[in-house]
């Protein structure tokens, strides 16, 4: 058992979590009840996305071992994307009590935080990860949406100016700032960065949205257009690139092309006045009262 699970640590470490799975799961049968064990093998069910494996694991680990920061704070993720908030909150704070210092429970918090709507909260809680993860690239990212959320833009491009420091900088740390200056109304700089993550990751829907949405209010209407069509190809249910796109038709007096895009928009989001303005502004230029 012991040579298994230290095999299966190893290639967690490695970043093979399918592989992982393999070893720990043999570790698991031949020591059942052994917390360690099956929290490792709950985290690695986690990476290789076996949501549902890594819950049941999990759940097992923290009962055996309520102490165990690892597997209460994985069990927090995996509640927050299955979306239970209530248990994400609870795990994550027992991760706390078990180890003050774990980095990843603090930034997970802080994350459970910011969904929470609670921006004031989770700077405090990220912050504290930023100083105990040794300056990582993605925390100062994550503490960039937090503060520029609870009201301190010049704040938030500046943690996000510290992560661009990191010799390694993660996709999500220009996107990050590319949409923070689109929302300063800053478009030039913003298509500027946003143009070059599209450049890494062409297909990332997210980001054509935010390019095109910087490039329509700077006027160029038409490579908009290409960028929101784009995001609606890789990504049909994302009202955002297909409202935006039915704008650009509606522009170029494209009226019978936006309809159906913005038909679709508020099919996905009904809830958003924006999408419904677009809809009913296309269906008044239509003579359809």
């Amino acid at each position: 058992a012991l040579c298994h699970a230290n095999l299966g640590r190893v290639r967690l470490k490695l970043g093979q979590p399918a592989e992982a799975v393999q070893s720990l799961e043999r570790a698991a049968g031949l020591g059942p009840t052994d917390a360690a064990v099956r929290a490792c093998l709950g985290g690695a069910y986690l990476r290789a996305g076996l949501l549902r494996e890594a819950e049941t694991t999990l759940l097992s680990a923290v009962g055996l071992a309520p102490n165990e920061g690892d597997a209460a704070n994985d069990l927090g993720v995996v509640s927050h994307l299955g979306g239970n908030s209530p248990r994400a909150f609870r795990a994550l704070r027992a991760a706390l009590r078990a180890e003050p210092g774990h980095p990843l429970a603090h930034a997970n918090l802080g994350l459970e935080l910011l969904f929470r709507g609670q921006s004031s909260a989770a700077v405090g809680a990220l912050a504290k990860a930023r100083r105990l993860s040794g300056e990582a690239p993605e925390v100062w990212g994550d503490l960039s949406v937090a503060l520029y959320l609870a009201g301190s833009p010049g704040e938030a491009e500046a943690a996000l100016g510290r992560a661009l420091e990191a010799p390694t900088v993660p996709f999500e740390i220009p996107y990050n700032l590319g949409t923070l200056r689109w929302l300063q109304g800053r478009h030039e700089l913003a298509v500027g960065e946003l143009d070059r993550v599209a450049g890494v990751r062409p297909d990332d829907a997210p980001t054509r949205v935010n390019l095109g949405c910087a490039l329509l209010q700077s006027g160029n209407v038409d490579k908009a257009a290409g960028h929101f069509e784009h995001a609606a190809k890789v990504a049909p249910d994302n009202a955002a690139a297909l409202t935006n796109l039915g704008l650009c038709l509606l522009l170029r007096g494209r009226l019978d092309e936006a309809l159906p895009r913005l038909t679709e928009a508020v099919r996905l989001a009904p809830e958003h006045v924006a999408v419904q303005f677009n809809l009913a502004y296309c269906h008044h230029l239509r003579g359809e009262v």
